[in-house]
C-alpha cells in the first residue's frame, strides 16, 4: 500500500471514529438528561437510536477496514442488529413524540 493510500485510510478511520464517538456521546446525554421540551420516553428512545447509530457507524467504517479478514457472518449479524435497534429506536421515539403532542 502506498503512503498516500495509507494516509487517506487513516484519515477516514479517524473521521469515522470521531463521528461515531459524537453520536454515542450525544445519545448518552440525551438518554440520561433530556431537554425539558422533549418527552422523557421520546428522548430515551432517540438516545438509544443515536447510540446504535454510532456503534453501527464505527463497525461499518472503522472495524471493517481494520479487520478485513473478519468472520463475515458474525460481523454482518452485529451490524444488522445495531441497524435494527437504530430503526426501532427512531420509530418508538417518533411514536412517543406523536402521542405526547395529541
Amino acid at each position: 500500500m502506498r503512503f498516500r493510500e495509507l494516509c487517506i485510510r487513516i484519515g477516514l478511520m479517524a473521521m469515522g471514529t470521531l463521528w461515531a464517538i459524537t453520536l454515542i456521546l450525544m445519545g448518552v446525554k440525551l438518554a440520561v438528561s433530556p431537554w425539558p421540551e422533549i418527552p422523557r420516553e421520546s428522548a430515551l428512545w432517540f438516545g438509544i437510536a443515536s447510540i446504535a447509530a454510532g456503534e453501527f457507524l464505527f463497525m461499518y467504517i472503522v472495524a471493517d477496514r481494520v479487520f478485513p479478514r473478519r468472520r463475515r457472518v458474525l460481523s454482518d449479524l452485529m451490524e444488522q442488529a445495531t441497524a435494527g435497534i437504530f430503526v426501532l429506536g427512531l420509530g418508538l421515539s417518533g411514536l412517543f413524540l406523536l402521542m405526547s403532542a395529541a
